[in-house]
């Protein structure tokens, strides 16, 4: 008769297929690229900034505070959208608002108008890339 182990969930247990985890196969399959690295965690961290500190994004963008809550709460969105879904439409997303943001921002903000669309031309080009 054979001893039983002290602690049976240590027990090494046969290794489960890929078949019998189809969501978690395709989960760790979809890595994060730097594309996805750079434009996610840029998005996050301006929409974090827009929703702990709106008052200073404001003045930085030179908008008023609602405004700056939502650009924080919509780059937010599209941070976790491009850092969680492969293709080309977060990315043109992202180039989008950002082409809003310029067109917004040209009189008021000409250098960070110039900058958003910089980032909107390069998010632009992510997106095609993607395709």
């Amino acid at each position: 008769m054979t001893a039983k182990h002290p602690w049976p969930s240590l027990k090494k247990r046969p290794q489960r297929t890929d078949a019998e985890f189809p969501r978690a196969r395709r989960w760790n399959e979809g890595h994060v690229t730097k594309r996805q690295a750079f434009f996610g965690g840029g998005s996050l961290a301006f929409g974090v900034w827009g929703l702990v500190h709106p008052a200073s994004l404001a003045r930085f963008m030179g908008t008023g505070e609602p405004a700056a809550r939502l650009i924080g709460f919509r780059d937010t969105g599209v941070g976790l959208l491009i850092a969680r879904c492969q293709g080309p439409l977060p990315f043109a997303l992202r180039a989008l608002y950002d082409l809003g943001d310029s067109v917004m921002l040209r009189e008021r903000r000409p250098n960070v108008a110039a900058g958003a669309l910089g980032f909107s031309l390069l998010a632009a080009a992510a997106a095609l890339s993607e395709r």
